[in-house]
């Protein structure tokens, strides 16, 4: 194959700080982000009552019930429930309101209808289940949870069917061990196909009784993706320094940022990061770097070998961290029953992708350009940087792509 390459100047600039600016400037944590049709925002543990936890059985379970405590419509899709005593606050759990640009995507359920409650688990307290009765036109996406009393239909909301995608449930607790006199096991969304490109299908984290499967079907919501309002920054282009050598990187540009809640990304020993990082951002940076510096007084054919895609142990790494699938054959998503959102990141950051080997994040390619006669000929690959920001504008991890974008510098001719 062969790539057209170019070579030009532009003003160097570091973007860092415009992303941590507009982070800070948007305060998302507060606002919500809009990710259409629906204003998004984190859950607190202090807006949920700890209503009741299990004495027994082979998997600890704790149950909470919304306590109303939000403002602005901001609500819970059902109420939560968490295994093995994890925390609260670490989940990165959402509540939801209504965008001003579709105003009938969310509404109450009308009623509630008993399930089952916790008898026989010989616990002091009762848990009892409960499904919301939508509208019509709705759908309930989980259960609400109480002691005894039946919840306010004012705490809740339902979804417009539109809005919703039909997918898969795995098993999320079971009573096993339990003594419960009802069949208390309870499932969660699980994922079964990618993500539309225009889209982001956001996981509800509530739950469904088992004495509801098969009956009611399970959802995730379907909507648009969000980005952080900056500026693109062009990624400067580099001229011929004769200091430069492999391994030289220009400063970095911007092109784009994703916003994604924190259920998206695993950020493992971040303690509370439901709370203090509610959002997360993926930044799309770009820069250049030298792959080969080499003596060219007469120019000629020059075959260029270089990699598309990241490396194996990084994209590895990068996963871990971030949730992110990053490779040559899929460029960068999130998806997955851990990842809490099902997207694709490729074509919004311009990722050039290219079929490998089964198991492989890269593939290398050759290309023979011309090149003038020069001293020295600088050869350059352009590289996207995905960087993943908290809320607080701290880094997580960042791995770099490789592009098929391909220049060269040359030494100054002698007069």
């Amino acid at each position: 194959m062969t790539i057209a390459l170019r070579a030009a100047t532009l003003p160097q600039t570091d973007p860092g700080g415009e992303i941590a600016q507009a982070i800070l400037a948007a305060n998302y944590a507060q606002n919500g982000v809009h990710f259409a049709p629906f204003m998004v925002k984190g859950a607190s543990s202090s807006q949920f009552n700890h209503i009741w936890i299990s004495d027994r059985g082979d998997t600890a379970v704790d149950f909470y019930q919304f306590n109303g405590q939000s403002s602005n419509g901001f609500l819970p899709l059902g109420d939560v429930a968490i295994v093995n005593r994890g925390n609260f606050d670490d989940q990165g759990y959402l509540l939801f309101a209504p965008s001003t640009d579709a105003p009938d995507a969310l509404a109450h359920p009308t009623d509630f209808t008993w399930v089952l409650n916790d008898h026989g688990s010989g616990n002091d307290n009762d848990v009892t289940y409960w499904r919301m009765t939508p509208p019509a036109g709705y759908a309930a996406v989980g259960l609400a949870f109480s002691n005894d009393d039946k919840p306010d239909v004012n705490n809740y909301w339902c979804v417009k069917l539109g809005y919703l995608r039909t997918v898969d449930h795995v098993t999320y607790w079971n009573d096993s061990g339990s003594h419960w006199s009802h069949n208390g096991d309870m499932a969660i969304a699980a994922y079964n196909g990618p993500a539309s490109p225009d889209e982001i299908l956001l996981l509800p984290q509530t739950l469904m009784s088992f004495e509801d499967i098969g009956n009611e079907p399970t959802y995730v919501l379907a909507a648009k993706k969000a980005y952080l309002d900056v500026a693109p920054i062009p990624a400067p282009v580099p001229v011929y320094d004769p200091e430069n050598e492999p391994g030289s990187r220009t400063d970095i540009g911007v092109k784009n940022v994703a916003i994604v809640p924190a259920s998206a990304i695993a950020d493992p020993g971040y303690s509370g990061r439901g709370v203090v990082s509610p959002f997360y951002y993926v930044a799309n940076q770009r820069f250049y770097t030298c792959t080969e510096v080499d003596s060219t007084p007469g120019g000629g054919a020059k075959q260029i070998t270089y990699e598309i895609g990241t490396s194996q142990s990084d994209s590895t790494n990068f996963k871990h961290s971030t949730s992110l699938t990053v490779g040559a054959e899929v460029g960068v998503e999130l998806d997955g029953f851990s990842a809490g959102v099902s997207t694709s990141f490729t074509e919004d950051f311009s990722i050039e992708t290219q079929h490998t080997s089964e198991g492989s994040t890269s593939v290398t390619d050759q290309t023979t350009i011309n090149i003038p006669g020069a001293q020295n000929t600088q050869f350059w690959q352009r590289i996207a940087e995905i960087r993943v920001f908290r809320t607080d504008t701290s880094v997580v991890s960042a791995v770099d792509y490789g592009l098929k974008t391909l220049l060269f510098t040359q030494s100054p001719t002698s007069p």
